[in-house]
């Protein structure tokens, strides 16, 4: 594998890119700057000739390290005075075809007189960035760089090769480890492969050498294997050296051949038949015609014959294991101590040194986990006694502890230089974070676009994808881990993130540490990128230190632990800090309560990125329409805004527009300008003016979740045909939202009639209507209407047009998540439940008021998650819901999740009439709840786990088949439910009588039921506000651990022998028992074995509770007792007393 190239070449390879864009001539056209450009090429390609050489001579020489500075900061200037020329150029456009028309074409001529002001202006800038290019290429040769040099650093060269012995002694916490491989290698391998490989994957320094020692030397293993092997290959997978030292460790002799077929052939004869086991440590190749070339000759092993493989990067483990890579963690705090202390006081009494015992764990704490550094540090300290000098080395970076014992820098670094030059940027920008901060894959591939990291790539591939990809090559490397925290979230390891610093310290700082190291300002005024800490109050003496630093590229304020919240920032901090960076492409004020934005805000011509997400802006200064390079505008949840920019359409590079949970009432106009949009969270169609719903036609690359509101605001289908979301392919997730205003829908009649002759023109039935089919249907509606009707329609037309509204809607069949909010039409469009729709997986349908019957959602192969909410006009769920037409397709296939709420006027709900069909076979959760007029329900749910009724007043049973008496027949009805809550139910007089796996039941309201059913497996019971009836039938529950009896206001005293049976019980709680006075001996509560907990609370008459010999009394046995003062207990510990 050939080591990374250099930092710059991949900041180079953008201007390089830059330069011969077709867009960058296009624009430039006319300007008369090719002279001046083309010599700032040649100078650009004089400083990438040496590149590669003064990477590697920088880390050893101080003259070459600040010749790279010096380079770096000449080539970011290039890059702004041409991000200059280009948005100037793309200004001069805009106004051009704004004064002369749109057609771009005819206005590629159109030069505003300030053109030529400016291309002297300019023009004199890059001269001068050139003089200064040339200037750092001339000291070159003085400094001795060479052209071309390749890509692999002497560190590499001289890296020791690891051997397979080990010292046990200096290894902790890797027996799990350890016996994890083993297993592995000692199990028959399950694939057809002759040779099994296991890879081990980690990163640097993680103890994948150690653990492939301890595995290799394990006696198990020597038994096992006839032969093993160990190899230390290192970043160059030279076949020829590989082979020759397994013939050479096989033999003990060196070949004295080197034609690699002789070798081969060789090494298959010494391995033919026996089982084998070979260790290729440090490997970092993907498996390539040279792994497939050693593989040959090693499966003449025997059956059973394994290849450990470690290596840093999980991709070069899944091109060539056959098994899942084992991945390294770091080690406990407590392991990593110990590995740090065995080094560290070697030969000394730790008791004799208490202050560095508290000083050396901080320093393990530094470590992270990882084991090299915990040794290395602890090596170094060996020696030293004084505790300032264990603090020294508490308080250094890895970069600044001795020559000598550089190993933990040396060895991350490894992974570092062999990072391709555009990762190498973007890991490089993560020093802007601070330790322990949780980052998320869209949020950083967003700020590498941004800030140009990322390379536009070939073909259809958009910048996002090239970023997520650059971000899961980065984890695969190990530089970035997945968060313990949260799955969405990554984090780097500390000496990463230190590595990170060293790197880039003279072009990131965190505001923080510049304050903490006591840094002059001066020393970052080259800076370009930067990150600090909000506070709870900011004001400007804080940001003191950005004045001067006007190559500011990143502003970016966090709250890493999310414990900050909301920010006050002083008024005069972003009208004093934006007239100063006027470089900046990253500018955030996230979760600042500032209510608005200078007009400065429009001088950030380089601007790709601002952030105001959790503030209290009102709306954004108009000036913001001129930031021309903006590419993500994040305005998530600014609960105050209701304006953006009237000329927002001049934003032509905008892909990311978030505005979710806003007061928007409109979208600007032109926002079909807007055509490079990716993201676009929200779409609020105005009542009067702004962009309508058609603007959206020419934003063919939406993508992810899109809520439009305002949609009774669309006047005709015309509108809703315009938005062509049927050609919107990666949009897969919709929300639809009407208004919940119905006041004025009053003619139902009529608009059943319109649904009624659509549908008998097929537009319903089998297929979908073409859009000229649709418009026909549409006006011959409007034909046969008699006219003196026309007055009684206005009211009605409403729910009409939004019924058609609806149909030009469709969507394409890529969608997974659809919501339909406040719908003012009676019927739902046939493409709704239609099963072409194969990947919708949630489907929720809220306050669709007018709706007379549901769509055939059952057909929906892929539904999971059902929810339908607020439709009063619905009385019957009846076939329709679950077919369409004849179909014989088993209905809801995939349903796990189903909700029924807020339905006023549902009465029935029947099954499909499908024979011998289930209709929700893998239904988990059903939840009904403020369904008034419900009565009952015949379903069977086979896989049914979790239930849950509430204020259903007119429920009256929940069995699904006249009552009998074979109750195990009935509980096959319920056979998998584990949870039932039922509450608020009055009129409930009848449950199956059987449920065989139920473990949770909540009975609350339901004054109607008589008796509970047999429950073999009931484990925790509430019942509230029930029939006293109710609780016989607790005395036969032998398995309960929990019971809770409440507001069962009419009972004096409990069944006698009510707890006899109860003996697994551990926690009761008895309240609101108005007339309880007893809890006599008689009923058994001293004789539960297992009680650990018992509250007694607002039984106000209560007054005994059972009195018994001392050994058995319930104030010694139960841990938690609450009862009332009032109650007669013998030696009862008043801290227990409510």
């Amino acid at each position: 594998m050939t080591v990374g190239e250099a930092f710059l070449s991949a900041f180079l390879q953008v201007l390089f890119d830059r330069l011969a864009s077709r867009e960058f001539v296009e624009l430039l056209r006319g300007r008369k700057l090719d002279e001046v450009l083309e010599k700032l090429k040649i100078t650009l390609l004089m400083i990438t000739a040496v590149l590669n050489d003064a990477e590697e001579k920088q880390f050893s020489s101080p003259a070459v390290e600040k010749w790279l500075h010096m380079a770096k900061d000449a080539l970011y200037d290039a890059e702004d005075v041409l991000d200059e020329l280009a948005t100037d150029a793309l200004q001069s456009k805009l106004e051009g075809e704004s004064q002369n028309g749109k057609n771009p074409v005819r206005n590629r001529s159109f030069i505003p007189t300030s053109v030529n002001l400016f291309k002297e202006g300019i023009e004199s800038k890059i001269k001068k960035i050139i003089d200064k290019l040339e200037s750092i290429s001339k000291q070159k040769d003085v400094l001795g760089l060479k052209d071309n040099v390749a890509g692999s650093l002497s560190e590499i060269k001289h890296r020791l090769p690891t051997t397979s012995l080990v010292e046990k002694s200096c290894v902790y916490g890797r027996d799990d480890d350890e016996k994890l491989i083993i297993e592995g290698l000692l199990r028959d391998e399950p694939s057809n492969a002759k040779v099994g490989v296991v890879p081990i994957v980690g990163m640097g320094g993680i103890g994948k050498t150690i653990l492939a020692q301890l595995v290799y030397n394990n006696g198990r293993v020597e038994k096992r294997f006839a032969l093993r092997i160990w190899v230390c290959v290192t970043d160059q997978f030279d076949v020829m050296r590989i082979t020759k030292t397994l013939v050479e460790s096989i033999t003990s002799k060196t070949p004295e051949v080197n034609d690699l077929n002789l070798l081969q052939v060789s090494l298959r004869d010494k391995v033919v038949g026996h089982r084998f086991l070979l260790v290729l440590d440090d490997v970092w190749s993907k498996r390539n015609k040279g792994w497939d070339l050693l593989l040959n000759p090693l499966r003449a092993g025997a059956p059973g014959s394994k290849i450990i493989v470690t290596t840093r990067n999980a991709d070069v483990a899944s091109s060539i294991g056959t098994v899942p890579a084992h991945h390294l963690k770091g080690l406990s705090f407590e392991d990593c101590w110990s590995l740090f202390k065995s080094q560290a006081f070697e030969d000394r009494n730790i008791d004799a040194h208490p202050n560095l015992e508290v000083i050396g764990r901080e320093i393990v704490k530094k470590c992270d986990g990882l084991p090299l550094a915990a040794k290395r540090l602890g090596v170094l300290l060996r020696t030293r006694v004084e505790e300032h000098e264990w603090r020294d080395i508490l308080n250094k970076k890895i970069w600044d502890v001795p020559d000598d014992e550089r190993e933990i820098l040396q060895t991350l670094r490894l992974s570092y230089d062999h990072l391709p030059a555009h990762l190498k940027q973007c890991f490089a920008y993560c020093a802007i974070f601070p330790k322990d901060y949780e980052f998320k894959k869209d949020s950083l591939v967003l700020l590498w676009i941004a800030e140009g990291f990322v390379q536009q790539p070939k073909g259809n591939k958009r910048l996002e994808e090239a970023g997520g990809e650059y971000f899961q090559d980065l984890v695969s490397r190990s530089f970035f881990q997945q968060s313990s925290n949260d799955k969405s979230c990554f984090v780097m390891h500390d000496l990463m993130k230190d590595l990170a610093q060293f790197v880039s310290r003279d072009i990131c700082f965190r505001l923080e540490d510049m304050l903490k190291d006591g840094n002059p300002c001066k020393v970052f005024e080259k800076a370009r990128h930067s990150s600090y800490i909000r506070g709870k109050r900011d004001v400007l003496t804080k940001f003191e230190a950005f004045n001067g630093l006007e190559c500011l590229r990143s502003f970016l304020p966090l709250d890493p632990m999310g414990k900050t919240g909301v920010s006050y920032l002083a008024n005069k901090v972003p009208s004093d800090l934006l007239p100063k960076l006027r470089c900046l492409r990253v500018l955030s004020f996230n979760g600042y309560r500032i209510t608005e934005l200078p007009d400065s805000i429009g001088n950030l011509r380089h601007l790709r990125y601002l952030d105001l997400s959790h503030t209290a802006i009102k709306y954004l200064p108009e000036s913001a329409s001129t930031l021309y390079n903006l590419q993500a505008l994040i305005l998530l949840q600014c609960h105050s805004l209701s304006m953006l920019p009237t000329n927002m359409g001049n934003l032509t590079n905008l892909r990311h527009l978030c505005i979710s949970e806003t007061r928007l009432k409109m979208m600007p106009l032109q926002m079909h300008r807007l055509t490079s949009l990716q993201t676009l969270s929200h779409f609020v169609v105005g009542k009067n003016g702004g962009s309508g719903i058609g603007d959206l036609r020419n934003m063919s690359h939406l993508q992810g979740k899109l809520l439009m509101t305002g949609l009774q605001n669309v006047a005709s289908f015309w509108d809703a045909a315009e938005a062509k979301l049927k050609d919107k392919h990666e949009i897969d997730e919709l929300v639809f939202q009407w208004s919940n205003n119905f006041d004025d829908l009053t003619n139902d009649r009529v608009e059943e009639e319109v649904f009624d002759k659509i549908n008998v023109r097929g537009h319903r039935v089998t297929r979908f209507p073409s859009f000229r089919e649709v418009m026909q249907a549409y006006e011959q509606e409007h034909d046969e209407t008699p006219s003196e009707q026309s007055g009684n329609l206005d009211d009605s037309r409403h729910g009409r047009i939004d019924t058609d509204v609806l149909e030009m809607l469709q969507p394409h069949n890529n969608i997974k998540q659809l919501v339909i909010k406040d719908y003012r039409g009676t019927r739902f469009p046939g493409w709704i439940g239609n099963a072409s729709y194969s990947n919708i997986i949630r489907l929720k349908l809220s306050n669709c008021k007018k709706c007379k019957c549901l769509p055939s959602l059952g057909q929906l192969p892929s539904l999971k998650y059902l929810t339908i909410k607020g439709m009063e006009g619905i009385k019957m769920v009846g076939t329709e819901f679950y077919k369409d037409g004849c179909s014989s397709v088993v209905p809801f296939p995939s349903l796990e999740t189903l909700k029924f709420e807020n339905m006023l006027e549902w009465e029935v709900w029947s099954s499909s009439g499908l024979e011998d069909q289930e209709d929700f076979h893998h239904l988990q959760k059903i939840e009904i709840k403020d369904c008034p007029k419900l009565k009952k329900f015949s379903h069977h749910f086979p896989s049914l786990e979790k239930m849950s009724i509430l204020q259903c007043q007119q429920l009256e049973t929940l069995l699904t088949v006249p009552t009998l008496d074979d109750s195990t027949e009935q509980g096959g009805y319920f056979p998998c439910l584990l949870e039932l809550s039922i509450r608020a139910c009055p009129n409930l007089r009848e449950l199956p009588n059987l449920f065989p796996s139920l473990a949770i039941l909540d009975i609350d309201g339901c004054l109607e039921l008589a008796a509970l059913p047999r429950l073999p497996l009931i484990r925790e019971l509430e019942l509230m506000k029930c029939d006293e009836g109710v609780l016989q039938s607790v005395a036969k529950f032998t398995s309960l651990t929990y019971l809770h009896l409440s507001h069962i206001s009419e009972i004096e005293f409990l069944p006698e022998g009510f707890f006899h049976h109860l003996t697994a019980l551990e926690e009761l709680q008895i309240s609101h028992f108005c007339r309880l006075t007893t809890l006599s001996n008689e009923i058994g509560l001293q004789n539960l074995p297992y009680l650990k907990r018992l509250k007694i609370s607002g039984c106000p008459r209560l007054e005994e509770l059972p009195q018994k010999p001392a050994e058995s009394c319930i104030s010694d046995r139960v841990e938690g007792l609450e009862v009332p003062p009032s109650c007669i207990l013998p030696r009862v510990r008043l801290s227990f007393y409510a």
